[in-house]
């Protein structure tokens, strides 16, 4: 199962290619899924560890040979070999992602008429919790005691962290 992430699809143009066989597997080079296009192209699968051994021994009997296709991991060597702006850019927004979980990008404030979001609002963002604050530095206990001192007509105050949001839920 392993073997199949490193398989490399080898097109050999020539003749007498019953040689071709006996020539590999006696320098013990595995090959599968052999077909045939025409009397002159043949088609093989040979392990990628194998590629430059069989190259080498096919071209010294004078084949036309071509790698046709890679599979699994050689495939993936390739694929970023020709496109490595496209990888480089796919790691840096990855880990653009990823550093933003880090962060607070929303403060949600859900409270009784009595006390109006903006003043919940302006109260948290005194105290140091608004967007672009690490989550981590946000005390959810140390909050919570925060807005039943600051405000004396509440009565609950609870803080929720969910993902990169704050929830306040003042009542």
């Amino acid at each position: 199962m392993i073997d199949e992430f490193f398989k490399i699809r080898i097109k050999v143009i020539g003749l007498n290619q019953s040689k071709i066989y006996k020539v590999l597997r006696s320098k013990n080079i595995e090959i599968s899924k052999i077909s045939k296009q025409d009397y002159k192209t043949l088609y093989f699968n040979i392990n990628g560890r194998n590629k430059q051994k069989c190259l080498q021994y096919l071209s010294n009997l004078c084949y036309t040979t071509t790698v046709e296709k890679n599979y699994g991991f050689f495939w993936l060597l390739e694929f970023t070999k020709k496109r490595l702006g496209f990888c480089i850019g796919s790691i840096i927004f990855f880990i653009i992602i990823l550093a933003s979980n880090f962060f607070v990008w929303n403060v949600e404030v859900y409270s009784s008429e009595k006390i109006s979001t903006a003043e919940i609002k302006l109260a948290l963002q005194n105290s140091g919790i608004k967007s672009g604050t690490l989550i981590s530095a946000v005390d959810i206990e140390k909050t919570e005691q925060f807005l039943l001192k600051k405000f004396s007509n509440i009565s609950f105050a609870s803080v929720i962290k969910k993902g990169s949001t704050i929830i306040v839920n003042v009542y």
